[in-house]
């Protein structure tokens, strides 16, 4: 097995999960400047993520809790919103459950490694390849040179706060580095996995019901928010770069567009939720609260994003498939199959994902809630 972290940061953030998961013991993971793979140098990975390693505001885990459209606007009443499966669009069950789910998915590249989703992707390819070569690109460490690297898969999780202020930083990172990574990528890479944001067709104030992937991407002036703006943008850009070359070794990309991600690890939507209750705000409730909200656990996300490489893996090299078993060029939503009210947990329908990906979410809401919640617990008596 080869690890390939940039430096002791990320050495750090990997290692406690190795050491608990990885049973074998006549294969040592090495870490840090000495690994092979990490030499000095300047290559096109190095030009690659150049704007996504050194324009980040530093921060811990993924911001798309804070952008999706379901994410509901403050601090108003909050509009409906939910997501689901396609009316136009009716997909036969994949083959990526069978024939390609052996498929290698090694070398691979993980931009937000570091971060609150890229963290549990690392453990989860780990989990189903123990042998697999994984290269970690993160603001959290100070050694993003992977002049080794040639990857076959990329999984694109990187991203500012949203919450951030500055626009120019959201054009550097979202734009021009998701350029700069499909540039790089064309060389080498079989498929491109990109997790996006899904409050790209909503206004943030509208209510969407039973929202879909046939929805279109909203432009300005209709959407206002800068930084969904550039994640458009990207996602537009990464989206083009899909069998460019023509059906033969071309690289193919996906679109995954995750409701608001919880778990162990994340700051963002239940690490707030938490410190609002512990500093007593936990009373306080916008709205009547019957307005439909989606979330997804973040292993269940992780299970999307392997199985969204496996497919395009298995398509890579061959002619583009029909419309109804195509995952390549597409975009899916990714939630729990439990959109529910805001306020009250209430079972709800599946995205499209279910059906294309052979994707259904094996952890609960209610059985995420308690996971997490745990993790956060015991977070919390370690620093008293």
């Amino acid at each position: 097995m080869a690890i390939l972290p940039s430096d002791t940061n990320t050495e750090l953030l990997l290692v406690s999960f190795l050491k608990q998961q990885i049973a074998s013991t006549d294969s040592t993971p090495s870490f840090g400047p000495k690994t092979p793979g990490l030499r000095e140098g300047s290559t096109a990975w190095i030009t690659a993520v150049a704007h996504l390693a050194m324009t980040f505001t530093p921060r811990n885990g993924l911001t798309s809790s804070k952008a999706i459209s379901c994410r509901l606007p403050r601090p108003t009443a909050f509009p409906a919103v939910s997501l689901t499966r396609p009316v136009a669009i009716q997909i036969s069950p994949p083959s990526c459950q069978g024939c390609h789910i052996n498929s290698s998915l090694s070398p691979v590249v993980v931009t937000g490694g570091c971060g609150f989703t890229g963290f549990h992707l690392v453990t989860g390819i780990l989990e189903l390849e123990p042998d697999c070569t994984i290269h970690v690109i993160d603001i959290n460490t100070n050694r993003n040179r992977v002049a080794g690297a040639h990857p076959k898969t990329v999984f694109h999780l990187a991203c500012p706060d949203s919450t951030v202020k500055q626009p120019a930083v959201f054009k550097r990172v979202n734009v021009v580095g998701a350029r700069n990574l499909v540039a790089a990528a064309r060389k080498t890479v079989h498929v491109f996995v990109n997790t996006t944001i899904s409050s790209v067709v909503h206004d943030n104030k509208s209510d969407l019901r039973d929202a879909d992937e046939t929805l279109p991407v909203l432009k300005y002036p209709t959407q206002k928010r800068v930084y969904t703006l550039t994640k458009a943008e990207a996602d537009a850009h990464i989206k083009a770069a899909n069998r460019e070359g023509g059906d033969n070794a071309s690289m193919l990309t996906v679109e995954l567009r995750p409701g608001t991600i919880f778990g162990p690890r994340d700051t963002i939507c239940m690490g707030k939720i938490i410190a609002n209750a512990r500093a007593g705000k936990a009373n306080i409730q916008m709205g009547p609260g019957n307005n439909y909200y989606d979330f997804v656990y973040v292993s269940n996300l992780v299970d999307a994003n392997i199985l969204a490489a496996k497919a395009l893996l298995n398509a890579y090299g061959k002619p583009t498939p029909p419309n109804d078993m195509r995952v390549d060029g597409e975009a899916f939503n990714v939630t729990n199959d439990e959109h529910v009210e805001f306020w009250e947990f209430q079972r709800a329908i599946a995205a499209l994902i279910k059906r294309v990906l052979g994707y259904k979410p094996k952890v609960g809401i209610d059985e995420g809630l308690a996971v997490a919640g745990k993790w956060f617990m015991e977070e919390a008596n370690k620093a008293k």
